[in-house]
């Protein structure tokens, strides 16, 4: 069965401003930076610059809460669209509309954290102290 599900984490590229259909939805357009996982052939990072969409919630908490620089998470699908444009030639857009979106770092996020420094901390719980049934391969 095909799905269509995405989940990526990266940079807000401006500020945004929350606009509104005649409807009065809110909605928002945004692009983030989002790195690979690896690095070209002179050893930097390669980085896409992707488009997305909020809608309702999800665009007023982004308007409210994120700024340009901080990292997000959105959830959601990939949109293609074809349209006519004034040249009458077709046109091709893609971008990822937000089910759900978050704020991962809001605040001098400019360096990754150092995990081995954070004892594999999660909350106020260890990972140490999750259990984990061996027989079953699954935790709990």
């Amino acid at each position: 069965m095909p799905v269509n599900h995405t989940v990526l984490v990266g940079r807000l590229c401006a500020d945004h401003e929350i606009k509104y259909t005649r409807g009065n939805i809110p909605f928002l357009r945004q692009v983030i930076a989002v790195e690979r996982n690896y690095k070209d052939e002179t050893k930097n990072k390669i980085t896409d610059f992707i488009s997305i969409q909020a809608w309702r919630n999800q665009a007023l908490f982004l308007g409210k809460y994120a700024k340009k620089g901080n990292v997000i998470s959105v959830c959601g699908y990939i949109v293609n669209d074809k349209y006519k444009g004034s040249d009458g030639h077709d046109h091709y857009s893609t971008y990822v509309v937000a089910d759900d979106v978050g704020i991962v770092c809001a605040h001098n996020c400019q360096k990754e954290p150092d995990m081995a420094t954070k004892d594999n901390i999660i909350g106020e719980y260890s990972t140490d102290d999750i259990p984990y049934d061996y027989d079953n391969n699954t935790p709990f």
